[in-house]
């Protein structure tokens, strides 16, 4: 390699050029501009409701000048673009029953027309459970109500591992199935004469698979909704004397109303 540099000088009469030539510098290899930049080293930081966290890291020793953005690839296929001081990725609505393989790529290109891929994680999004049907049953305590519902055969290859119990439309609890494919539960300190709305969601978990091979949580639609009333103790008048006698007195109350399922007994 050598660099030539061309003087031109103008006279009266006629033009004259003079040409000058540097050192030679012999070149035995030239390093792609790619090649200096590492392969990001992609984790997951978070793992919930079909959707995962990621993040990503490269050595200290790279300059960071050379870096001109990073592109997520999904499927082999190139999408979201970040600029150069993110470092933070969430896949969000995965769909049931997918595999996903994720990858993040760096660039010392803005077109991106050359690139250096990450390692490979995928995120694998369980088919969606079947949704539950769901029965009120008897209660005999007081200001409590009592459902149950059962795993069919179609949902007990669906590895569910707990059911979310929803109390008005708010999240009231969540119990784990412990390999059990019937299930009651019991509503209690509720208040008398109110109204309530009961409905349940079943459950897959998240967990590891393998190195860089996660599962993301899915839940079912609601179940059928129950609106049912909790049991409440009927109500009598306090006891009143009637009639006093030199050697006993004469007590008498009021018959509670009975409503519903609830009996005097």
């Amino acid at each position: 390699v050598f660099v030539q540099a061309l003087f031109t000088i103008q006279e009266l009469s006629e033009t004259k050029y003079f040409t000058t030539t540097s050192n030679e510098v012999k070149i035995e290899r030239v390093i792609p501009l790619i090649d200096l930049l590492p392969r990001p080293i992609l984790t997951v930081t978070r793992i919930g409701l079909q959707m995962a966290n990621f993040s990503w890291k490269l050595e200290n020793s790279v300059d960071q000048s050379l870096i001109k953005g990073f592109r997520i690839i999904l499927n082999k296929k190139p999408t979201e673009i970040f600029s150069s001081n993110q470092y933070e990725y969430e896949l969000r609505n995965i769909k049931s029953g997918t595999i996903n393989d994720v990858e993040v790529s760096i660039t010392c290109y803005p077109d991106f027309v050359e690139e250096k891929l990450s390692n490979s994680i995928r995120i694998i999004c369980p088919r969606r459970p079947q949704p539950l049907i769901i029965q009120s049953i008897q209660n005999e305590k007081p200001f409590s109500i009592g459902i149950k519902w059962k795993i069919d055969n179609n949902n007990i290859q669906d590895e569910i591992t707990s059911f979310k119990i929803f109390l008005d439309g708010k999240l009231h609890c969540e119990i784990d199935t412990n390999r059990r494919h019937s299930f009651k539960y019991e509503f209690a300190k509720l208040q008398a004469d109110q109204t309530y709305s009961i409905y349940v969601k079943s459950c897959i978990g998240q967990k590891k698979l393998e190195d860089n091979v996660y599962q993301c949580d899915i839940e079912s639609n609601t179940s059928n909704e129950l609106v049912l009333k909790c049991f409440t103790p009927p109500k009598g008048t306090p006891p009143r004397i009637e009639r006093m006698y030199p050697n006993g007195i004469d007590i008498v109350w009021d018959a509670p109303i009975e409503f519903g399922n609830v009996k005097v007994t």
